[in-house]
């Protein structure tokens, strides 16, 4: 019993070998080829090595070992049979004998694709052994490794720029924006007269222009420390100072000019009061001075989120002052006209020189509302003792005009003395950060892109639907791109 089951395991084990050897080998009648399918999965331009085992089974002459082309499946190409590169063989073989047949594949020349075809082992009265021979090829590796490291190195640059670059370029460019601007703008290069120490040829730039100048200056300077936030931040002070002047140019304007007059008009005062009571160059009436350091205070705090209202309050209030100091010196002056006329028995030419040096020392509203009142009664005085006196001449004295007029002063062009370089270069860095950093995006998502269709499809590039497959996805990955590149640009007063 024990013999017999051994017998029988025997038996299947031979079964089983035979089945091996069919399986693993193509037979003709008087040979055999090992292995039975030449399998081929490879790249483009690679050799690829195989080795035919022939077995005879009886004595073999002309032996031959025949390639044919390999076609692929959609027929756009083949494998030709030189591409197949056998080793020497013996042509004669004995029945029994085995000989080791090295080829080589050349695919150099070869596209993407699968192929399909046979090799033929012929000898003599006739017989062939048919070796299907089936190959894969895909493009090579070597242009996606370059795009990667390309698209790193990319990468590289563009942090470094972000990083040292980018903030200084958009602040130099806003900054050649801005000076552009002012540059052109005449209204903002205008100067405005005004004296606060008795020298005439004083003559203050509009303090929208100086803050706007000094802020750039600032940030220049601190460009050129490497000082980033700070340049930043006097950067947007110019460019606030310059969107406020340019949206309320019509209203900041006439505030300029108003208080500009007005601080003029006050030194004509000081000038007319100092000729009638002092050799001083220079004097300064309290009330006067009071006013004009307020108005110059409002000037140079234009810029300010609260300035113009601020001015327009201070215009205001210094224009009624102004009003009744000037009505003060105008009836003055007609007293004096007066008295030139009628000598010195009019009983206010003897007052006349206490009233203008009253006019010296007031040093508020209260003071100068009660001159004021002084003076128009003695000017009421004079002019009664005037009209007795000369009952027959009438029109001697011509009035002048109880209304406060403003001159101003126009300056001829005051050349720029601050020059910013609007940065070529800045602009150039910029714009290669801004496609940088959409092209890197992209190439991180073609990435993707060839690691979901290429590196898995053993015959990429075989079928148009392969590169179709890969514009679709690099069209979705532009848009994708540009939409995170829109999200992460910096705005730098241009765009």
């Amino acid at each position: 019993m024990e013999r017999r089951k051994y017998l029988k395991t025997r038996s299947w084990l031979y079964v089983g070998v035979l089945l091996l050897l069919l399986i693993s080998s193509v037979h003709a009648e008087g040979i055999s080829v090992t292995p039975s399918t030449l399998n081929i999965t490879s790249t483009v331009s690679m050799i690829e090595p195989r080795t035919l085992a022939i077995t005879a089974r009886q004595n073999v002459t002309d032996l031959a070992i025949i390639p044919l082309d390999l076609s692929a499946g959609d027929g756009r190409g083949i494998i030709p049979q030189q591409s197949f590169h056998i080793s020497p063989y013996s042509a004669s073989m004995t029945n029994g004998s085995i000989q080791q047949v090295p080829l080589n594949i050349d695919l150099s020349s070869v596209k993407s694709g699968s192929y399909s075809g046979e090799l033929w082992v012929a000898y003599s009265n006739g017989g062939v052994a048919k070796i299907p021979v089936m190959a894969t090829v895909k493009d090579g590796l070597l242009w996606p490794f370059v795009c990667l490291v390309l698209g790193a190195g990319i990468s590289y640059l563009l942090f470094t720029y972000q990083t040292k670059f980018k903030a200084a370029d958009e602040i130099r460019i806003t900054l050649g924006v801005i000076i552009k601007n002012i540059n052109s703008d005449e209204d903002l290069k205008k100067r405005y007269w005004y004296d606060n120490t008795g020298h005439p040829d004083t003559k203050v730039q509009n303090p929208f222009d100086k803050t706007i100048r000094d802020a750039i200056r600032t940030s220049e300077s601190n460009l050129e420390l490497k000082a980033i936030p700070d340049a930043e931040k006097h950067m947007k002070i110019a460019q606030g100072a310059w969107d406020t002047w340019n949206t309320n140019r019509p209203r900041l304007t006439a505030l300029l000019d108003q208080c500009s007059d007005l601080i003029s008009a006050m030194n004509d005062f000081e000038k007319k009061v100092r000729d009638k009571t002092s050799k001083d160059a220079v004097i300064s009436i309290p009330l006067i001075t009071s006013l004009r350091e307020n108005l110059q205070k409002k000037f140079d705090a234009l810029v300010t989120d609260t300035g113009q209202k601020e001015m327009e309050d201070a215009v205001k209030k210094t224009q009624d002052q102004c009003k009744t100091f000037n009505l003060a010196v105008n009836n003055l002056e007609v007293i004096e006209s007066i008295c030139e006329q009628t000598g010195t028995q009019c009983p206010a030419c003897n007052e006349l020189a206490a009233a203008w040096l009253s006019l010296k020392e007031i040093r508020d509203q209260p003071a100068l509302e009660k001159a004021s009142k002084d003076i128009e009664k003695l000017r009421t005085t004079a002019e009664t003792f005037q009209s007795k006196l000369t009952k027959s001449i009438t029109g001697l004295m011509m009035e002048r005009s109880d209304v406060f007029h403003l001159q101003l002063f126009t300056p001829g062009n005051i050349p720029d003395a601050y020059i910013v370089n609007e940065g070529i270069l800045a602009k150039f860095r910029l714009l290669l950060y801004n496609s940088g950093l959409f092209l890197i995006t992209v190439g991180t998502l073609i990435a993707f892109g060839l690691m979901e269709f290429y590196v898995p499809n053993p015959t990429f590039g075989a079928s148009m639907n392969d590169y179709l497959a890969l514009i679709i996805w690099g069209f979705m990955a532009g848009a994708t791109a540009d939409t995170i590149a829109t999200k992460m640009k910096g705005k730098v007063g241009i765009s």
